[in-house]
């Protein structure tokens, strides 16, 4: 039989976290909310993405082929790519704990391999994912943060 108040890790892992999760330094490095960004500098608005210009930055937008709604915005720089898609959370938990577990069943699912650690902005999951089809497949690392 079971104690009613035992609070041990396996209990608490069975019950994802409801918690916001955000960097230590949130407050001065960011990532900033609306509210708190600087009103002066030149953003592109896209609605719930803000994104500040600069040289050689390639940006693309993501369609949703059906509802023809931007899903996501995709940044090139310094042969880099990000891929930066909003969620609305509520304001008092967070919703990135079950994400991050959703990201890493799909992965897994497609044959890929995920690693979680702490980055600067908080947790964030490093997968190696299947890329391409034929003789044009392989690997690609992604983070999600």
């Amino acid at each position: 039989m079971t104690d009613p108040q035992d609070t041990s890790d396996a209990a608490e892992e069975a019950v994802p976290s409801t918690e916001k999760s955000a960097p230590a330094d949130r407050a001065e490095a960011g990532p900033f909310d609306a509210s708190e960004a600087n009103p002066v500098r030149p953003y592109i608005d896209i609605g719930g993405i803000k994104v500040l210009p600069r040289e050689g930055l390639n940006l693309r937008l993501e369609v949703e082929e059906n509802t023809q709604r931007i899903v996501a915005v995709g940044l090139d720089y310094a042969g880099s790519t990000l891929q930066v898609q909003p969620f609305a959370a509520p304001r008092s938990s967070g919703l990135w704990h079950e994400t991050r577990e959703q990201i890493r069943a799909q992965v897994s699912q497609q044959g890929g391999r995920v690693e979680e650690r702490e980055g600067p902005l908080g947790a964030e999951l490093l997968a190696e994912v299947p890329a391409g089809t034929g003789a044009e497949s392989g690997r690609r690392v992604v983070r999600f943060v």
